[in-house]
């Protein structure tokens, strides 16, 4: 909707605005033909324990091929979250994975896939049981998945959050919270929610070096972590020396491009491989 011409004339919606309109309605019809094509397929980024050299898990990544156009995640993702289509998108992807990383449950006991949760899961009162009856139906028991949440679960409906994440916990889930550092009630999740890992957010990791008072914010983190019997681990390691700092504080865990980028299952397999032939 648009003024008449005149001097003064404005537009409610600019060119580009309706663009953006349009586009994401596109990649919503586009999304529920792809959903139930099966156009959307699965990444792994490895977790290691850079103590013991193992590959300690791995984090699911959802990937979607349209048109032979990779459609970034931040593009379908919240178009997935609006629509309702989250739920069936997560649901697929974890089956998938189960399927996929089946090798590695069975020569890694203590293997395990890590997987992000959006607000929409949370308001969910089921999720819990769905995620149960999932893995039994793979053979698999619920300490093989890990579950991440951020702040903004928190802030769509905090009653609500906080039956869902205690009904995980009841479960036997492990928790992780995402992304640590980048808001503002940081502190009051870790104090009200059953939480077992925070994950340092990968712009205090990639920035250490031009930002040299990051090294300390790590270093408070994990040390706050440690205090409250949590683990630590540190997101977008991409250098030797990013690695060493991590390592000099404590930290263990770490995920990035140094040890590997996000790959298709079979890269994985023959990552895990090698990875195993070098720690021999």
């Amino acid at each position: 909707m648009q003024s008449s011409p005149g001097r003064n004339a404005f537009k409610f919606f600019t060119e580009s605005m309706n663009e953006e309109i349009s586009k994401k309605l596109r990649l919503e019809t586009a999304m529920k033909t792809a959903v139930k094509d099966g156009e959307f397929f699965n990444h792994y980024q490895p977790i290691i324990n850079t103590t013991t050299g193992q590959l300690a898990g791995v984090e699911l990544l959802m990937r979607w091929r349209n048109n032979d156009m990779l459609i970034p995640p931040c593009d379908f993702i919240p178009i997935a979250e609006e629509s309702g289509l989250i739920e069936t998108l997560t649901e697929q992807a974890l089956i998938r994975a189960l399927i996929e990383l089946r090798p590695l449950f069975t020569q890694e006991p203590d293997f395990y896939l890590s997987l992000n949760l959006s607000a929409v899961h949370i308001l969910r009162s089921d999720i819990a049981h769905q995620f149960t009856e999932i893995l039994k139906a793979h053979g698999l028991t619920n300490r093989c998945l890990r579950l991440e949440i951020t702040e903004s679960i928190f802030m769509s409906d905090m009653v609500k959050a906080r039956a869902t994440i205690n009904e995980m916990k009841r479960a036997d889930f492990v928790l992780l919270l995402d992304d640590f550092g980048t808001g503002f009630s940081s502190l009051t999740y870790l104090n009200e929610f059953p939480l077992d890992i925070i994950k340092i957010d990968q712009g205090f990791v990639r920035n250490m070096s031009a930002k040299p008072a990051n090294k300390s914010i790590i270093r408070t983190i994990y040390l706050l972590a440690q205090s409250l019997n949590m683990k630590c681990i540190a997101e977008g390691v991409e250098t030797e020396s990013q690695l060493n700092y991590l390592r000099d504080v404590g930290c263990e865990y770490m995920q990035g491009y140094h040890f590997a980028k996000p790959m298709a299952i079979d890269d994985l397999l023959a990552f895990y491989e090698q990875h195993e032939r070098s720690r021999a």
